[in-house]
């Protein structure tokens, strides 16, 4: 099974970034639409971004387990799991961060590494992701990038990788992957609605 990470969002620096959201209005249903190519004129569609700072950060990574059998997988990603959910903890990380749901799927191992098919078996790899949550309050900090930055090491010795790798370079404890985002995206949802109207469209 192929697994499609989140794509992160980066900056240049912990708060580059304004999250902006987009209200799209279109007037016409599909029906309508099809009408209207068969009728002269023209539709019409209106945007409005509203620029807001972002209050929550999430940063999420992966425990990847493979074994021939699937059981075997599955007590390891515990294992990883107990031990990640430890070391968080002694961080002062609980009750912040929970898991996914265990995602299955199979690999192929070949030594040494060929793209031609070998005679091995195939392993059963199961993949839990881990997402950690920092509020308004923590991102406050001056000190929350070295916070986050530990946070990813942490994880790293755990065990734990990027989503979107098989494996985590140790000489890499900041290139983790985060999300900012708004706890509650409703008011500018609402706003850039407003200024849509307001436009006259």
């Amino acid at each position: 099974m192929h697994h499609t990470p989140i794509s992160p969002i980066r900056g240049g620096g912990l708060f580059a970034g304004l999250a902006v959201f987009t209200v799209l209005a279109c007037s016409a249903t599909l029906a309508r639409a099809q009408a209207d190519l068969q009728q002269p004129g023209f539709g019409v569609t209106s945007s409005a971004e509203v620029h807001a700072k972002p209050d929550q950060a999430i940063l999420y990574m992966a425990i990847r387990c493979s074994a021939s059998a699937t059981i075997d997988a599955l007590a390891e990603c515990d294992h990883k799991m107990q031990v990640t959910q430890e070391a968080l903890d002694g961080i002062d990380l609980k009750g912040k961060y929970r898991f996914s749901e265990d995602h299955f799927g199979l690999i192929r191992v070949t030594y040494p590494p060929t793209p031609y098919p070998s005679n091995q078996p195939p392993l059963m790899e199961v993949s839990r992701y881990i997402f950690v949550t920092f509020e308004a309050a923590d991102m406050a900090d001056p000190h929350f990038a070295e916070k986050l930055a530990g946070t990813i090491d942490v994880l790293t010795k755990s065990g734990a990788v990027q989503p979107d790798a098989q494996t985590q370079p140790v000489n890499l404890p900041s290139a983790g992957p985060v999300i900012y985002t708004l706890k509650n995206p409703e008011p500018a949802f609402l706003e850039a609605t407003r200024q849509r109207r307001v436009s006259g469209v």
